[in-house]
């Protein structure tokens, strides 16, 4: 990492921990939101094929994480931050600003909006999901966004077998197929925690009629449908 993306790094969580008009992730502490959310968000890069990636979408942004600093430390990529709450996508307008990162497009809408207009579906090389959903619903929401043979990955902490299960099967749905789980270790000076990345991979084109309705996946998730 060069001192010029660490630097960004620091002042971003800075912002995070000092913007005034609405509290975008739970915490103003700055220890933790560097423990627990910038170095958190640089785990993605345990996945090989962020390497080769040129355009990646993060869905439910939210303060930006884990696509802002992916973007930081990524200047070659392409990076859109989907979150729906204004007042979230007020706060990524003026810290993208601020910092002067030219890579990073934010789009205030929801996901399933997202997913299905024109413009986003099957664009990305990789959709990120953090601290989101649960995984069928992440599928839902990320799946139509990946073009084939592209990912998702879902940072997670404990994943019980039901979930992953309910994962698989909304997956098979909408074309794709768990194809990995890839264990986050903390650094030594942490308090360790459960942390993993679900990979997702785009196998077969998603159907026209995913993802559904906004509100319907987190209402009537496609791995419970499943079961029926």
């Amino acid at each position: 990492m060069t001192p010029k993306c660490a630097s960004r790094l620091v002042e971003y969580a800075v912002c995070l921990a000092s913007y005034k008009e609405s509290n975008v992730i739970g915490t103003r502490h700055l220890e933790d939101i560097v423990e627990e959310h910038i170095l958190d968000s640089m785990s993605c890069m345990l996945f090989g094929g962020l390497k080769e990636a040129r355009e990646l979408v993060d869905v439910g942004s939210g303060g930006g994480l884990p696509g802002l600093p992916l973007a930081i430390a990524m200047e070659g990529l392409n990076v859109s931050l989907v979150e729906s709450t204004s007042k979230k996508t007020k706060f990524l307008d003026e810290v993208v600003e601020y910092l002067g990162v030219s890579n990073v497009r934010i789009v205030n809408a929801r996901a399933e909006d997202a997913g299905g207009s024109k413009e986003f579906r099957g664009r990305f090389d990789i959709a990120m999901a953090r601290a989101l959903a649960s995984l069928d619903v992440i599928a839902e929401y990320s799946l139509p966004l990946v073009r084939l043979g592209g990912h998702v990955i879902a940072m997670k902490a404990r994943v019980e077998k039901n979930e992953l299960d309910d994962g698989r099967t909304a997956a098979k749905h909408l074309g794709g197929k768990i194809v990995d789980v890839i264990p986050v270790e903390r650094l030594p000076i942490y308090e360790p925690k459960q942390r993993s990345l679900i990979v997702f991979k785009k196998v077969a084109r998603t159907p026209d009629k995913y993802p559904r309705r906004t509100g319907l996946p987190a209402k009537k998730p496609l791995g419970e449908i499943g079961k029926r």
